[in-house]
């Protein structure tokens, strides 16, 4: 995906939690994330993140959050209330959550072309969030 120019942000090495983990700990999950990825892009987990690693963060970081989330990850919702999550829910400049995940393949799978058609239908498009981080 990053050979292929595709925006991809961090969202940690080990999933961790902003919210439970020690400071020190969690920053260097995301670096080791970092190593690899290589983005100015980073994406709490869970949306948990304490103030003070906001403040930390933000030396290297563009922290992007979100306002839809799909509900794609859980088992009790089905692909037809992620459809219906996402679509009663966005409005221009919204940022959607979708999960590449195993457990959310086949809702996504049926979810994202539906979701992508109506709103393209209803005037939306869809734009990248730059992150591509230059080399150092």
């Amino acid at each position: 995906m990053i050979n292929s120019e595709h925006a991809v942000g961090n969202h940690s090495y080990d999933h961790k939690n902003g919210g439970k983990a020690q400071n020190h700990i969690y920053f260097e999950n995301i670096e080791k994330a970092d190593k690899l990825i290589r983005s100015v892009l980073f994406r709490p987990p869970y949306g948990k993140i304490m103030p003070s690693q906001i403040k930390y963060l933000r030396s290297a970081y563009k922290i992007v959050m979100w306002d839809v989330l799909s509900g794609d990850f859980d088992p009790d919702i089905s692909k037809e209330k992620c459809v219906e999550n996402v679509l009663k829910n966005t409005k221009p400049g919204s940022i959607i959550v979708f999960h590449d995940s195993i457990k959310a393949k086949e809702k996504v799978l049926f979810a994202l072309p539906v979701i992508l058609r109506d709103l393209k239908k209803n005037g939306f498009r869809f734009e990248t969030i730059e992150g591509r981080r230059v080399e150092r």
